[in-house]
């Protein structure tokens, strides 16, 4: 499985369970906080503000910089320094 594939369908999966706990949440912030529902929303629209923001940051960086560069598994996915030049041969005296 393509890795990148891979990765874009766990992002998304967990930007799905992030948005679903907080809609859940939505009524014990309500009821503690004594707000009214529209003062609560907007903490679900401040999250997907905040998300997609972020998201077209993150999307642009990658195309500047590459991708590989710019993911936090990037020491891990990097590609492996190249060899160290071998030194000349000693010369016999």
């Amino acid at each position: 499985m393509n890795r990148t594939l891979a990765c874009s369908v766990v992002g998304a999966a967990v930007v799905a369970l992030d948005g679903t706990v907080l809609t859940v949440a939505q009524p014990a912030l309500q009821r503690d906080l004594h707000a009214q529902v529209g003062q609560v929303q907007w903490t679900s629209t401040g999250y997907l503000i905040a998300v997609a923001s972020l998201l077209v940051l993150a999307g642009r960086l990658g195309d500047r910089h590459g991708h590989r560069r710019c993911s936090p598994s990037a020491p891990s996915a990097s590609p492996p320094p190249p060899p160290a030049s071998p030194s000349p041969p000693a010369s016999a005296p």
